[in-house]
């Protein structure tokens, strides 16, 4: 819309009546109203036209199938890392299954990575689901995710 910003500024702006001589006001309140919104247009103009961008890569892996999004678009926040991996283009696998539930527990302080990211166990009871912590935020982790285990790093002394 190239001239979006001409369009809105041509937009009538005469009051209804001109009691106590309040049209000048009106018209300068309203040419500045009109200049805040062309503004306004003209910047979302510019966030679609940089969505775009992010967005054609997105869709030619979705449409060659190489990731998988929920029908809905909503993504669960567990899901977050995962799917920020789909979206690079690592290959999707299945979700954690009941494989891990045998595992033995790590004790606290070990390290572990999944997918390039290390962790500090704080607890772990074994099984499939762990207590890390990641630059001081704690957070609960699936062994087995989207088809890839964690690896252990280091353990403590």
């Amino acid at each position: 819309m190239p001239n979006l910003h001409d369009n809105i500024m041509r937009l009538a702006c005469e009051p209804d009546s001109d009691l106590h001589g309040e049209r000048q006001a009106f018209k300068r309140g309203h040419k500045q109203a009109r200049h805040a919104a062309a503004e306004l247009a003209a910047a979302y103009v510019q966030l679609e036209d940089a969505m775009a961008v992010i967005a054609a890569p997105l869709q030619m892996a979705l449409e060659m199938g190489a990731i998988k999004l929920p029908e809905n678009g909503v993504v669960d926040l567990k899901r977050g890392l995962a799917m920020y991996q789909e979206w690079r283009g690592t290959p999707s696998a299945d979700p954690a299954d009941d494989r891990d539930k045998d595992r033995e527990a790590l004790p606290a302080g070990a390290v572990i990575d999944y997918r390039g990211e290390e962790a500090t166990v704080v607890a772990d009871q074994g099984g499939s689901e762990l207590d890390v912590e990641v630059d001081g935020h704690r957070q609960r982790w699936q062994w087995t995710f989207e088809g890839v285990s964690c690896t252990v790093v280091s353990l403590p002394a």
